[in-house]
């Protein structure tokens, strides 16, 4: 079904030429900052020249088409439809043409209810070889063709077989990563269940197909594009901190992007909220923001990737491959539609893009599975070189198996516990040092130090709240050595272990004295 995909998206990729049928003609163009009067009354000399169907209105809110009859198109025995295809023109299009007497004016309609297609029948009584076309609406695109009713029904089941195949194979990804996710129960894939689904009404929603299949949705804010936009950039942050296993593998970064998330939802429920009740100039903006937003989460997905590489993740590369095709993708559309590229980016080249990085993430995916399936190979191996001093020191290596292969701990972790555990009865404390620690401890009759190749966070998940306490963002102590609580200020304590003097943050003051409680009891 993806090869067919493929082949039937680019073949109609390649189609889409100026003429659609075998008559000729040359369409012009004019944008206006305002409502103009019909061009006809005016000079007509500064039209300027498509090049090919597709038209762009920018930034102007209004426009006129130029439509000059070449080899008699219009005066065909046959009838003869104008049609303009762009998903979703609900402004008002309108076709002005001469009939011997005066000019008159015929209102485009939808092929269907879906809005995909607009089309006006070319009047049997023309008389001028030129007609206008008039559009509204800021940088509105499409494409613009003159058929018959046979290739206007050739080219409707063409389009129809694209969607067809483009949403068959959306359904088939949400349902087999669904029964993945409850096999297996592995959450990337419920998140990536998640994000195919916004994906498929996103799309769906943009072509029309909503419209097509219940009018009523259409005046629900949710049912939007901009609003499944939205949706798709939180769905994005969310796939991406789980399948790149930020929390773990930069639990920065995974904090940015988690920042961001929370921004793309509230985003989301204030567009739900303020919908077509805002002025222009703070629609615009908020537009701004939203974009801005999506931005820093691909930003901050696509470093993570890199981290993933370097941290040794196969499926890392096959996330920044869909990255590095999402981005060119958002250029092209970008450059498109301000007008800075001529170049027709149909709904249908975004269905091309979406079957690639589908297929780029589901491989990734696969290539995950069997990385885990490795490394839990790997760390049974070495758990059981490390089983005796795990069993002295009341380590759950089940538990521990079971939140590395969740990913919930690092498998790097390992080395670093089997470096940590014989120094532990005389462990001290730890200080956080970036992203790195260094463990403090009892060496006779002096306090040694040893690099940790870990965060804090990461050491407390492994070793548990049990053995090691959080008495600041900056230090763990272990809960087996005296310590006592001293004064510093009227609001501010210190933790003092022998000759050490820690500081406790004010958050962790509370925790701190249950600790000592529990102890001294």
């Amino acid at each position: 079904m993806l090869i067919l995909a493929f082949f039937i998206i680019g073949k109609e990729r390649k189609s889409n030429s100026p003429n659609t049928s075998s008559a000729e003609y040359t369409v012009t163009m004019k944008r206006f900052a305002m409502q103009e009067e019909a061009p006809w009354l005016k000079k007509t000399e500064d039209f300027e020249r498509m090049e090919s169907s597709y038209f762009n209105l920018k930034s102007k809110p209004f426009g006129w088409l130029k439509i000059a009859n070449v080899d008699g198109a219009f005066s065909s025995s046959t009838r003869v439809l104008i049609n303009i295809k762009r998903n979703n023109i609900f402004t008002p299009v309108n076709l002005y043409y001469f009939d011997g007497t005066a000019w008159k004016k015929r209102t485009f309609t939808s092929a269907d209810n879906s809005h995909k297609d607009l089309i006006a029948v070319m009047p049997s009584t023309i008389e001028s070889p030129i007609v206008y076309v008039q559009l509204s609406g800021r940088y509105l695109r499409g494409n613009l063709h003159i058929l018959n009713d046979s290739e206007l029904i050739r080219q409707s089941k063409k389009d129809s077989l694209i969607d067809g195949v483009y949403f068959g194979i959306l359904v088939l990804f949400i349902l087999f990563n669904l029964i993945i996710y409850k096999i297996f129960n592995k959450v990337s894939h419920l998140s990536y269940s998640l994000l195919l689904a916004i994906t498929f009404i996103w799309i769906a929603s943009g072509q029309g197909w909503t419209f097509f299949f219940n009018e009523r949705l259409t005046t629900l804010p949710v049912f939007t594009p901009n609003s499944l936009g939205i949706l798709f950039s939180f769905a994005t942050a969310l796939f991406a901190r789980q399948y790149l296993q930020l929390k773990v593998i930069s639990p920065r970064i995974n904090q940015v992007i988690y920042y961001n998330q929370v921004l793309a939802i509230t985003f989301w429920f204030l567009y739900l909220l303020t919908y077509q009740s805002l002025p222009h100039l703070f629609f615009q903006s908020g537009y701004l923001l939203c974009s801005i937003n999506t931005l820093m989460i691909l930003v901050g997905s696509t470093f993570g990737a890199v981290a993933g590489i370097n941290r040794g993740r196969d499926n890392a590369k096959y996330y920044l491959l869909a990255m590095i095709v999402l981005f060119s993708i958002m250029i092209c559309m970008s450059l498109s539609a301000s007008g800075i590229l001529n170049i027709p980016f149909s709904w249908h080249a975004l269905q091309l893009a979406s079957i690639i990085e589908v297929t780029i993430l589901s491989t990734g995916l696969v290539v995950e599975h069997y990385q885990k399936h490795r490394d839990l190979k790997e760390i049974e191996h070495k758990l059981t070189a490390l089983e005796t001093e795990f069993k002295d020191y009341k380590i759950d290596t089940n538990s521990l198996k079971s939140n590395i292969s969740n990913n919930l701990v690092d498998h790097h972790i390992i080395p670093v516990l089997a470096k940590i555990l014989p120094i532990f009865p005389y462990l001290l404390f730890v200080k956080a040092d970036g992203n790195y620690s260094v463990a403090y401890y009892k060496n006779e009759n002096k306090t040694d130090e040893i690099f940790i190749d870990c965060n804090l966070q990461l050491l407390l998940d492994s070793l548990g709240e049990e053995k090691l306490l959080r008495c600041h963002k900056s230090y763990l102590v272990n809960v087996s050595q005296p310590y006592q609580l001293t004064r510093r200020t009227s609001a501010d304590y210190d933790l003092v272990l022998g000759e050490n003097k820690l500081p406790i943050g004010r958050k962790y003051l509370s925790t701190v004295r249950k600790c000592l409680k529990s102890l001294r009891e």
